[in-house]
């Protein structure tokens, strides 16, 4: 009974160390695209200029501009930047697509739109650019100072709470036998320890 306990726990300290290596690569995976940027910066902060119009129903005429650089080493495919514009009160948001298929590296791109507004807005708070791959990155605004999304801070705490079990119950295994055996006999508690481990491994090893 008691080599099937030892045995049960070393499976589970296995299942603990599996879990642990699989949240750990899934956390990495995530967090490394969540970190890399677009390949994209923003050139200077993005603008909102307000001319009045004659016209009654939309008195302003909003241009907003963005100019993007590619600080990747490679062509970037970008499609589209999402700016969010504020007058302090309404917040609207614009997608814009790019004048371009694809932008070289070290190249930078003027991404501008027009359009007519009855609010006049002041300020761009911020710019999200989705790439052709329909994956999107906040060059600026709320996120791009946390950067981290939560799903990913959620892997990384699982993670953690995972590698916390596994070292726990790594050392629950590593302390319990020696406690048993002390009680018993003193001596053969090495071989004991080293029997149990090679029977308990050739037992799962054949069923």
């Amino acid at each position: 009974m008691k080599m099937r306990r030892s045995l049960w726990r070393k499976l589970l300290v296995l299942l603990f160390a599996i879990l642990t290596a699989v949240s750990t690569f899934l956390t990495v995976q995530n967090y490394i695209p969540a970190t890399a940027t677009s390949g994209f910066a923003l050139s200077e902060r993005p603008t909102v200029v307000v001319t009045g119009t004659d016209d009654e129903e939309f008195p302003y005429l909003c241009t907003v501009t963005a100019v993007v650089k590619n600080i990747s080493s490679a062509t970037q495919k970008p499609m589209l930047l999402a700016v969010v514009i504020s007058d302090g009160d309404t917040v609207e948001t614009r997608e814009i697509p790019f004048p371009v298929k694809s932008v070289d590296a070290g190249n930078t791109c003027d991404v501008t739109e027009s359009f007519p507004s009855k609010t006049a807005y002041k300020t761009v708070l911020s710019v999200s650019l989705t790439m052709r791959g329909m994956k999107s990155y906040t060059l600026l605004g709320l996120n791009a100072s946390q950067k981290l999304p939560a799903y990913v801070k959620a892997l990384i705490l699982i993670s953690l709470i995972l590698f916390g079990v596994f070292v726990y119950s790594c050392v629950a295994l590593y302390k319990s036998p020696k406690k048993k055996v002390r009680h018993k006999h003193h001596h053969h508690h090495h071989h004991h320890s080293a029997g149990q481990s090679s029977s308990g491994r050739s037992g799962s090893g054949t069923t």
